[in-house]
C-alpha cells in the first residue's frame, strides 16, 4: 500500500514538473499562450509552487498583461520560502509598478 501511495506522488509530481519544463521551454520559444496553458496545469497540481507564479508573472508580463504579472509576482512571494527568488519577485514588482 506504501508503494503504491509513494508511486502516485512520484508521478503527481513528474506531471507538474513536466508541464513546468514545457512552460519553460514555451515561454524561451515566444510562444506564450501556450505556456500559460502548461502553467494552468502545473497550478493544479500544485497551487502553492512559487515557481509557477514566477513563470506566470513572466509570462504575463511578456504579454503586457500588467495587472495580471503583479498578482502573479506577489503569489510568487506568498509561497516561496528562497530568499533569491523572493528578491527577484520584488524587482519585477517594483518594476511593474513603477510603469
Amino acid at each position: 500500500m506504501k508503494k503504491r501511495y509513494l508511486l502516485l506522488f512520484i508521478c503527481s509530481l513528474f506531471a507538474q514538473e513536466n508541464n513546468l519544463i514545457k512552460a519553460s521551454s514555451a515561454l524561451r520559444a515566444g510562444m506564450f499562450q501556450e505556456a500559460l496553458i502548461h502553467i494552468s496545469n502545473s497550478m493544479m497540481k500544485n497551487p502553492k509552487n512559487p515557481e509557477v507564479y514566477k513563470i506566470k508573472g513572466l509570462l504575463h508580463e511578456a504579454l503586457d498583461e500588467k495587472e495580471n504579472a503583479i498578482i502573479s509576482w506577489k503569489d510568487c512571494i506568498k509561497y516561496s520560502k528562497d530568499e533569491r527568488l523572493n528578491k527577484e519577485a520584488k524587482i519585477h514588482l517594483k518594476n511593474l509598478l513603477i510603469d
